[in-house]
């Protein structure tokens, strides 16, 4: 009878992990999407201005900045972390599931 309460404690908390990691993710990709545009070392990246000076929804242009961390080695760097979408992505998600896991738990 214990043993089946704690699987099934075991099994809902799992299930909730890969929600708040979903979550994170997601999260962090959208952080990361607004930061690039407001970082001032970077911008232009998926809000680009066309030959009339218009802004234009460009997502080709964020989805190629995906490939940067593989070709710019500096972006692995620890002090270019907030640059790297890996690792911005990495460490919002592991915040995130953290504090929600903190929280639920409180």
């Amino acid at each position: 009878m214990i043993n089946d309460i704690m699987d099934n404690i075991i099994k809902n908390n799992n299930h909730m992990t890969e929600i708040y990691i979903a979550e994170g993710i997601t999260i962090g990709i959208i952080l990361f999407a607004i930061y690039l545009e407001v970082n001032p070392k970077l911008g232009n990246i998926w809000l680009r201005k066309d030959e009339h000076n218009v802004r234009q929804f460009s997502p080709y242009g964020f989805l190629e900045y995906f490939k940067q961390p593989f070709k710019n080695k500096f972006l692995w760097f620890p002090q270019n972390w907030d640059l790297n979408p890996y690792m911005f992505t990495t460490i919002t998600t592991l915040s995130f599931t953290g504090l929600r896991k903190y929280f639920d738990y409180n």
